[in-house]
């Protein structure tokens, strides 16, 4: 988070971000497309910062 925090402060405009974050170890990578490519369709100005645990239900039985 401290980087995005870097690149916030030097940046001279506003900066929109959607931040995942956490460590859900249910969430699948497919999310974070599905919303990268949904939030382009609605503004490719928008940053994602993701900062989880992905995983899959396969790593977790194990």
């Amino acid at each position: 988070m401290a980087e995005l925090l870097k690149i916030k402060n030097k940046s001279e405009n506003a900066i929109n971000v959607i931040i995942i974050s956490g460590g859900e170890c249910m969430i699948i990578p497919e999310i974070i497309s599905d919303v990268y490519f949904e939030m382009m369709k609605k503004s490719p100005v928008l940053y994602l910062w993701i900062d989880t645990n992905l995983s899959t239900l396969k790593i977790i039985r194990k």
